[in-house]
């Protein structure tokens, strides 16, 4: 597992309360790769955001961002530039968007119409790569159904 983690953290204006970025490969199976993010996503953080996206090299990426509190318009730029770069090497990227903060992000923006989104890991996997997702109520026992 490789973990990349904002250096920078400590150093950034006007941290106090906020959190510092990290981006772990969390699940790599064939041609697709879980990245799973925690944090926030500002100015500051989004091009660890990118790096973390570059090195992952699958053609299909779920990116979970279950775990950000925050994410400004720096990091939608980000999402919008990794889809439009897996898209343009005949891959996919998908997002895990649990949080409102980040969901209405998406909204505002339109990425949730450009990127598909799910409430899930389990979803997620399940719609991207079947076979991979849990299965039984112990399993998950989150939201199990993909939004419309």
């Amino acid at each position: 597992m490789v973990d990349i983690v904002d250096p920078r953290g400590a150093a950034r204006p006007n941290t106090e309360g906020t959190r510092p970025l990290t981006v772990s490969v969390t699940l790599r199976r064939g041609d697709l790769v879980v990245l799973t993010a925690r944090g926030e996503i500002d100015l500051y953080t989004a091009p660890i955001l990118r790096q973390a996206m570059a090195q992952a090299e699958e053609a299909r990426m779920v990116l979970d961002l279950a775990a950000i509190e925050f994410c400004g318009v720096a990091g939608a730029r980000v999402l919008q530039e990794g889809a439009d770069r897996a898209r343009a090497q005949g891959g996919r990227l998908s997002l895990v968007a649990a949080g409102v903060a980040v969901r209405r992000l998406l909204r505002l923006t339109g990425l949730d119409r450009r990127i598909p989104t799910y409430p899930d890991l389990t979803t997620a996997l399940f719609v991207e790569r079947p076979g991979l997702a849990p299965t039984g109520p112990e399993e998950d026992a989150g939201e199990s159904r993909v939004p419309s």
